[in-house]
């Protein structure tokens, strides 16, 4: 599905893979992904899987946020 300025549309798990390529591409560092999605067929594995390094399930309070948050920026 076209967006409103003409480019394509990609889903989280095609963006996921065209950064993990542009990394590898221009020997950059992987940078950390937070995947976020209301998806009840998604988990944890499936998402480091397909190239994301943290998941946090729809629907979450801010608590749960903040939890995720400090996990992901205090490794």
């Amino acid at each position: 599905m076209p967006r409103s300025d003409g480019g394509q549309r990609v889903d989280g798990f095609e963006a996921i893979s065209l950064i993990r390529k542009m990394e590898a591409q221009h020997n950059k560092q992987p940078v950390k992904i937070l995947l976020i999605s209301a998806d009840p067929d998604l988990n944890e594995e499936k998402v480091r899987q397909n190239g994301a390094n943290y998941f946090l399930a729809k629907p979450f309070n801010m608590a749960i946020l903040i939890n995720k948050l400090n996990e992901i920026f205090h490794k």
